[in-house]
């Protein structure tokens, strides 16, 4: 036999027990591991088949790691919640764990059965592990039934656990809804019904609202109040059948009964407001009201008028006229008092049909704010520049007068007077800012006392004039000398 005869019959058997002495370590390995309890995929090395009980994604390379390259002891991993053989009523689960181990953690990987078959969670893998502390996975809207989970943490030797696997129970409880009576309006008209008198959720989650679609009626859901508003078509009467859903926050519903709605026949109705408000809200700040009326008839509207007692006394303020059958319109009242008042609307028809809106109160109190940049904390005992002066509401611009702006000290003493009636002004969008620039000076805002941690209210005081009528603003400002840095 010549030279390379002789090799390769010597590499032949050089491999043969290598493969063997490999085979035997993994079946050492193998039955040593018996108390592995997480199922996984097989797979196969020179023939020889890996057990059912092994780690899946889990090679024999780890294990023959795990038992002769490091002398680390495997992770210890505590299951806290849900406990063994819970049961949970929404479907929304937060797995708790703690590990214990002598060295840096790898990774730990959430197992479970969700989805008919046991494997890793992909999605709730931690690869930043915090060692004795509590750490969180959540799954949300698992369906019912039983399921089985784990947590599998590999150390940087590759030593993984082995604890036995906790058991849970879904049996989600929904929403429930009590029987929704027949309903009934008149043409034209307007229905509102607040889904919270029928629907509840026993666990108290808070509910949302779906409805059917109908053609002729109009349905809006306000997910804040829960009031479902039904408007019929302009002239259509008639009855229809609606049907309410209710969603809990982990996904669970409930229908209502079906819900009979008649709609009476009544001919040419009387104007129907939609909506009145204050553009501004309930309180106004400038002293111009800009009040917004919503109206609709099925004939046609001919005028809308807006009364108020902002004078002091209820009286008619403003008429428009129209020819169109949906109205959106606005009044504006200018120059008013700070005080509460009351106003309406009143809308005509074609034919001299009326109807007045509910009376909505507004307040007037007149804002002028004091604006500055001084800082609040500071290091250094060095002056610097500021602004400082007021920003008020574009329309106060020919209705008010500035008086002076005081700035006093904690002691009672004043640091500054500014007469505001005199200074530079600049616009920016609908407010106005009148101000003045001055230096503020550190060491005489605290009487000589610039040492760390001390601190000194500074008293903002402006008098101004609204309509003749003498009005004033304060504001206070503390300043605190911060501790560290240093103190020039």
């Amino acid at each position: 036999m010549d030279k390379r005869g002789v090799t390769k019959v010597g590499l032949t058997i050089f491999v043969v027990i290598f493969l063997l002495i490999f085979i035997f370590q993994i079946n050492t390995i193998l039955s040593s591991n018996q108390d592995i309890t997480i199922p996984s995929r097989s797979f196969f090395v020179g023939g020889g088949g890996i057990s059912k009980n092994s780690f899946q994604d889990i090679n024999p390379l780890d294990k023959i790691k795990k038992k002769y390259g490091s002398n680390n002891t495997v992770p210890i991993v505590t299951l806290i919640e849900p406990l063994d053989n819970s049961i949970d009523d929404d479907g929304e689960i937060e797995f708790v764990f703690s590990v214990q181990d002598d060295n840096l953690l790898r990774n730990c990987i959430l197992y479970n059965n969700l989805g008919g078959k046991w494997k890793s969670d992909k999605k709730n893998k931690n690869t930043f592990v915090q060692l004795n502390y509590p750490l969180h996975f959540t799954i949300k809207n698992i369906s019912n039934g039983n399921y089985n989970w784990n947590i599998l943490c590999t150390d940087d030797a590759f030593n993984i656990n082995s604890n036995n696997n906790f058991s849970f129970t879904i049996n989600k409880i929904p929403p429930q809804v009590l029987p929704i009576p027949d309903l009934s309006l008149k043409e034209d008209g307007i229905l509102m019904l607040n889904l919270s008198e029928y629907f509840f959720d026993p666990k108290g989650d808070e509910l949302t609202y779906d409805v059917e679609k109908n053609n002729n009626v109009k349905i809006k859901i306000d997910k804040k109040t829960n009031m479902a508003t039904l408007e019929p078509k302009k002239n259509w009467f008639g009855d229809i059948s609606l049907v309410f859903t209710a969603f809990d926050e982990h996904g669970s519903q409930i229908e209502s009964p079906p819900v009979k709605i008649s709609i009476s026949e009544e001919g040419d109705t009387p104007p129907r407001f939609i909506s009145t408000l204050s553009k501004e809200g309930e309180v106004d700040t400038d002293g111009y009201l800009f009040l917004q009326c919503n109206v609709t008839d099925d004939k046609g509207l001919r005028e809308i008028s807006l009364y108020s007692d902002t004078s002091g006394t209820w009286k008619l303020e403003e008429t428009k006229e129209f020819f169109e059958e949906d109205i959106f319109t606005e009044f504006l009242i200018s120059d008013v008092l700070e005080g509460s008042y009351e106003w309406a609307c009143m809308a005509k028809d074609n034919f001299g049909q009326e109807s007045w809106s509910e009376k909505q109160n507004v307040e007037v109190r007149i804002d002028v704010k004091i604006v500055h940049n001084i800082f609040d904390e500071i290091v250094n005992n060095v002056e610097y520049p500021v602004f400082v002066g007021v920003e008020y509401s574009r329309y106060l611009n020919e209705s008010i007068i500035l008086g002076d702006l005081r700035i006093n000290k904690e002691n009672g003493e004043e640091y500054v007077a500014i007469n505001m009636s005199n200074q530079q002004k600049s616009g920016r969008g609908d407010l106005i800012r009148s101000y003045k620039k001055i230096i503020i000076s550190p060491n005489d805002i605290f009487n000589n006392g610039f040492k760390k941690g001390n601190k000194e209210t500074l008293k903002f005081v402006l008098e101004y004039f609204y309509l003749g009528e003498r009005l004033e603003k304060e504001f206070d400002f503390t300043i605190q000398i911060k501790e560290g840095g240093w103190i020039l």
